[in-house]
């Protein structure tokens, strides 16, 4: 048996195209390969060089930093210590056709598949979401330019029902009778259905000036109440966050910013990141 015997831990993240998801992963491995150099390591086979080269390369040549290779979906895997920890970023297109919201007739394979095909791929890598695996879900929250100020609100979730529809199946937080919806198989794994953490991540949070943590736990239940009543149910977290400042807090401009990790270091704990 080798030293990794253990199935690795994943987290799911989900959100709005440009809501900064592999920038958000490019914020976590950085903090964690800066902050424990002994225990850090990539796992091969998956998309770390890439996102890391192709992110770095736009911040130093002052752009907003996002993946611009074409790639359809990623896998970020890496250990700490002997812990096993991945990472799996789908396009929205994907995730839409696992679980679509539909008028009539409503299918799902969230509801009937163990081990979920999104027909995806990294490359030339196809890429399974293997749901006694999952232990975290992050749906992340960008602000929208609001009137000529980016902020916050419902422009930040337009689009976003199949996702929301998507995660609540994955941790069995629906009405009625499971047995009636969900197929033998997805139910024989129920318990650790229900063990998994959903987590509201605003990001980009340089943009907005509130950082009152009250302040986003109220505005998740005005804007979003079926993610807010997730979040609650799953005992997940509610949580701002920041990767990356432009010089003038605007996105997309053409001047140099840096790195501003505001609370990378939290999520990675609530993640459970550890060795």
């Amino acid at each position: 048996m080798g030293l990794l015997s253990k199935p690795p831990n994943v987290t799911l993240l989900v959100g709005s195209p440009s809501a900064g998801k592999s920038l958000l992963i490019y914020g976590i491995i950085h903090h964690l390969h800066s902050s424990m150099p002994a225990d850090y390591s990539d796992l091969i086979g998956t998309e770390n060089r890439n996102l890391r080269n192709e992110i770095t390369e736009q911040i130093a040549q002052g752009k907003w930093p996002a993946r611009t290779s074409g790639a359809t979906a990623s896998e970020i895997g890496f250990c700490l210590g002997r812990k096993e920890y991945r990472f799996f970023d789908f396009g929205g297109e994907y995730l839409m056709a696992a679980s679509p919201v539909t008028r009539g007739f409503d299918v799902s394979e969230i509801r009937t598949d163990v081990i979920i095909d999104f027909k995806a791929t990294s490359g030339s890598k196809e890429l399974k979401l293997d749901r006694r695996q999952l232990k975290n879900i992050l749906f992340l929250i960008p602000p929208k330019n609001i009137g000529g100020t980016m902020r916050y609100g419902q422009e930040s979730f337009v689009g976003l029902e199949p996702q929301m529809k998507l995660i609540s199946e994955l941790v069995l937080r629906t009405g009625g009778n499971p047995a009636d919806y969900y197929s033998k198989e997805v139910l024989r794994y129920k318990k650790l259905a229900k063990k998994v953490r959903v987590h509201a991540i605003f990001t980009q949070n340089s943009l907005v000036k509130d950082e009152n943590y009250k302040f986003y736990k109220n505005l998740l239940a005005t804007l979003s109440p079926e993610l807010n009543a997730l979040v609650v149910q799953t005992k997940g977290e509610v949580i701002p966050v920041n990767v990356y400042d432009s010089s003038d807090l605007i996105p997309f401009n053409e001047a140099p910013g840096e790195l501003n990790l505001y609370n990378i270091e939290r999520l990675s704990e609530s993640l459970g990141l550890k060795k």
